[in-house]
This record gives structure tokens, sequence and C-alpha cells, in this order.
């Protein structure tokens, strides 16, 4: 033995080395059975991602329905608002009604006070021009 080289024991073996080599074994041992376990696994993977796909497609349809959901809250939101526009106008649309059927009473209102204080005039002229008549009448008989 040279005097120079130190004896090192082999380096541990790892987790997976191990897994590795217990999966060799237990094929070496069952060749039939892990070729049946591997076919189970390829068609319980093919299984999986076929769920998986149609999980997927499920997905984008509720997703494009809650997006139709939310495009119709914002309808909803919008036509709230405009509905709301819409009654307030319509009061002050009833106000303002309000008020010029208030102002056109007082305008006739002030217009037949006129015509009854035109009336009147008239009646005081017309007695006014029978006296003066009257008393041209009388100057001249």
């Amino acid at each position: 033995m040279n005097s120079n080289t130190l004896s090192a024991p082999p380096p541990a073996p790892t987790a997976e080395s191990l897994t590795g080599a217990f999966t060799l074994l237990a094929v070496a041992a069952d060749p039939k059975g892990c070729k049946a376990r591997l076919e189970q696994l390829i068609k319980a993977t093919e299984e999986c991602r076929t769920a998986h796909a149609e999980m997927e497609a499920e997905r984008k349809r509720l997703d494009n329905r809650l997006q139709s959901v939310d495009d119709l809250r914002k309808r909803e939101n919008a036509v709230a608002a405009e509905s709301e526009k819409l009654r307030q106008t319509a009061e002050q649309q009833a106000a303002t009604k309000h008020a010029h059927n208030q102002r056109e009473t007082q305008f006739y209102g002030r217009e037949a006070d006129l015509a009854a204080r035109v009336k009147k005039h008239e009646d005081a002229v017309a007695a006014h021009n029978r006296r003066v008549a009257q008393a041209a009448a009388a100057l001249a008989g």
C-alpha cells in the first residue's frame, strides 16, 4: 500500500440515487408488473391531462360568463344613472311648469284686473260725457 494515498470511504449515496437503485431492483424483480403499473400511470396521466384541459375550458367559459355579468352590471349602472338624470329632469320640468302656471295665473289675474279698471274708467268717462252733454243741453236750452 502506498503511504502517500489516503484511504477514504466511498461517498454516501444520495436519496435520489437510492430511489433510482430501488426502482431498478423493482423492475428487475417484476418486469411484467412494472410494465403494467407503468401503463396504468401513463393512462392515469392522460386522464389527468384530459381532465385538466376540460377544467381549463370550463374556467375560460366561466371567465367569459363573469365578464358578461360585469358588462351587464356596468350597463345596469349606466341605465340607473341615466334614469336618475331623467327623474331629476322631470322634477325640474314639473317645478318649472308649476312656476310657469303660477306666473300665467298672475298674468291672467292682472289682465282681468286691468280689464276691470279699463271698464271702470270707460264707465267713468261715459258718465262724465253724459254729465257734460246734459250740462251743455241745459245751457243751450
